[in-house]
């Protein structure tokens, strides 16, 4: 109950990656993605029980200042570059506003989101963080290409939407200390990654900072059990995590 109720009292922050309006356009995108593709239904199925809840939606400024503190705040973040048109909008006339990470050269790619659609997003009151250049995975990337991508699509993505890019996440979760230090070397002010875990608030906040993954299969029910007991995903989640870490750097050497 102790880390349960230490979860709850210091906050969640959500990520999922895109949302379609049904299970028909998941097979628009490739294999390897639909996992982590949500549907309309089961999207504002988790908002209205977090509403009814009495979750608190709460802001970046709400995290990096520390006024996100207290019982039952969370805060929703999307990775990539896809349209989340529908999720955009959804939050925005729910008065929510979301962290939209986005990869500055995917910006009018096919199935992404256009320049447009980024302004219209900061105009409904979402806030735009980084997700890199490209999805390249930032522990792979030498250290001139790791801080050209930070840096590089930080300034795109601020010239984009003519607002400060303060936060970035990392490509697949993938990063270390060599990465967080470039981040923070960038200008960053925050950086996300998908280590299962509290998010912690505040100035004396770490740098670094946790989210819990939304995917596919979790509709409403399981969304409800992942955060009533977010305690016991998180443990399990984060001991996968780390094992998954560990592994990593050996099958990259391989390839």
């Amino acid at each position: 109950d102790g880390i349960r109720d230490l979860v709850r009292s210091r906050g969640l922050g959500d990520v999922y990656k895109r949302q379609v309006e049904n299970s028909a356009e998941i097979r628009k995108f490739p294999p390897e993605h639909r996992p982590y593709t949500v549907t309309a239904d089961d999207f504002i199925g988790h908002l209205d029980w977090m509403e009814e809840s009495s979750w608190r939606f709460v802001t970046p400024d709400d995290v990096i200042s520390g006024a996100a503190a207290g019982e039952n705040a969370v805060l929703l973040t999307f990775d990539d570059s896809w349209k989340n048109n529908f999720a955009s909008r959804e939050l925005a006339a729910r008065g929510i506003c979301g962290l939209f990470f986005l990869n500055s050269d995917d910006v009018g790619g096919e199935l992404m989101v256009i320049a447009d659609e980024v302004g219209a997003m900061v105009q409904g009151g979402h806030e735009i963080g980084s997700h890199g250049r490209r999805h390249d995975f930032l522990t792979l990337l030498s250290d001139a290409e790791l801080a050209d991508s930070l840096s590089q699509s930080k300034a795109a993505l601020e010239s984009l939407t003519g607002k400060a890019v303060r936060t970035a996440s990392a490509p697949g979760g993938r990063y270390n200390r060599r990465v967080s230090a470039a981040a923070a070397d960038a200008g960053y002010e925050a950086f996300f990654t998908s280590k299962p875990g509290e998010l912690k608030c505040g100035p004396d906040r770490p740098f670094v900072l946790n989210r819990i993954a939304v995917t596919a299969d979790i509709n409403v029910e399981r969304f409800q059990r992942l955060v009533r007991r977010a305690w016991v995903p998180c443990l399990w989640r984060a001991a996968r995590y780390k094992l998954a870490s560990a592994i990593r750097p050996i099958t990259e050497r391989r390839r």
